[in-house]
């Protein structure tokens, strides 16, 4: 008899990893559409994001939506993180997802910042 009291399964581990990844590419996604075009259409219609077009307020608004829907998915990636490794099981994906879901959104956040100055004119 094994006196090993470690779960086999990985089963919360895998949702971790899946929801941490899926937060990370939908942030990325999000800081990539708002930072790669604000500043050439501010620089087009106006300093300010109301001087865009209508239909451009609105893409950035959903995106900036959205970006709160993955921050979610990351706190949930940790919370399943967490939940696998008091449950006993293997470490490795609860401790990537963890460090994923904490890393995602200020890797978003420098991408943001980065394309938004690799754009400006000047």
């Amino acid at each position: 008899m094994t006196t090993d009291s470690r779960i086999t399964t990985d089963r919360w581990g895998h949702r971790s990893l899946v929801a941490a990844r899926l937060a990370l590419i939908g942030g990325l996604i999000s800081a990539v559409g708002i930072g790669a075009t604000i500043a050439p259409m501010e620089l087009e219609h106006g300093p300010q994001l109301t001087d865009t077009p209508g239909w451009y307020q609105l893409v950035v608004w959903v995106l900036g939506g959205l970006t709160l829907v993955w921050s979610v998915l990351g706190v949930a990636g940790i919370s399943f993180g967490i939940t696998a490794m008091v449950r006993g099981e293997r470490p490795a994906r609860p401790i990537s997802a963890i460090i994923l879901a904490v890393l995602g959104p200020v890797i978003a956040f420098g991408l943001l910042l980065l394309l938004i100055l690799v754009t400006l004119p000047g």
